[in-house]
């Protein structure tokens, strides 16, 4: 009964026009509250069927557990020289000059005018490559800083000490080939689903590992956060996250 989107939304939501933090001409639509809920409760009552998950299955709790991974004398040292370079040219607004932390969060917050959010965005990217041990040089090329990587080798003790088959999710590319060939090597059996892979692929991994072929699903959480049903893991690993609220 309702025959626009734009109809849809002024209906059942009160909006507000907002002017964004970092463009002064730019704007956005702000939800201010919903109404009318009841009429289209009634709407789609013919379409649709709610059942709670604790009402169809029995379902051990979940187990949370944080596995802390220290960084090497040389991870640190790039770390640390990341955050000091990024923000070594900002300065409150007094002209004292803040410490690395908080001359961060002021990136993020948009609270330096002169600094775009993506370059915030960039060096938190960079942080967190260096965490997996990763690091850009100046070529633009990727490179592991040190020898031994820290947090792989606690992933594989990790997947030592569980039972039954796994997910592992991490954010980046040469993280998840680096993860592949050393689980190769210690005679797992992986599946991979991630953006390099195609749709015929990606099926047939989430096949083999439904069926038992698989022990390992090694993904992107990006590619396969969201929509698959994969019931047959009994323990997930996220080696590496990104901000997403979905994963």
């Amino acid at each position: 009964g309702i025959r626009t989107y734009s109809a849809f939304k002024h209906t059942y939501a009160d909006w507000e026009e907002r002017k964004t933090n970092y463009n002064s001409k730019g704007t956005f639509s702000k939800l201010v509250n919903y109404k009318n809920l009841d009429d289209l409760q009634k709407r789609i009552d013919p379409y649709t069927f709610r059942v709670r998950t604790e009402e169809c299955v029995d379902l051990p709790s979940k187990i949370y557990e944080t596995r802390e991974v220290e960084l090497g004398s040389s991870q640190r040292r790039v770390y640390q020289d990341l955050i000091n370079e990024g923000v070594a040219a900002l300065v409150d607004e007094q002209g004292k000059k803040q410490t690395p932390e908080d001359a961060l969060l002021a990136m993020l917050m948009n609270e330096v005018p002169t600094v775009e959010v993506n370059n915030a965005l960039t060096l938190l990217l960079r942080c967190q490559q260096v965490l997996g041990n990763w690091a850009v040089d100046n070529d633009g090329n990727m490179h592991q800083i040190e020898k031994t990587n820290r947090r792989l080798n606690t992933l594989l003790e990790t997947l030592q000490e569980v039972d039954g088959q796994t997910i592992v999710w991490a954010r980046f590319r040469h993280e998840l080939a680096e993860i592949e060939e050393a689980l190769d090597k210690q005679g797992y059996t992986v599946v991979s689903y991630h953006g390099g892979v195609d749709s015929q692929q990606r099926q047939e991994a989430v096949e083999k590992f439904q069926n038992g072929e698989a022990q390992i699903f090694l993904g992107n959480p990006q590619a396969g956060g969201i929509g698959l049903n994969l019931t047959a893991a009994t323990v997930m690993i996220f080696y590496s996250s990104d901000f997403s609220l979905d994963t």
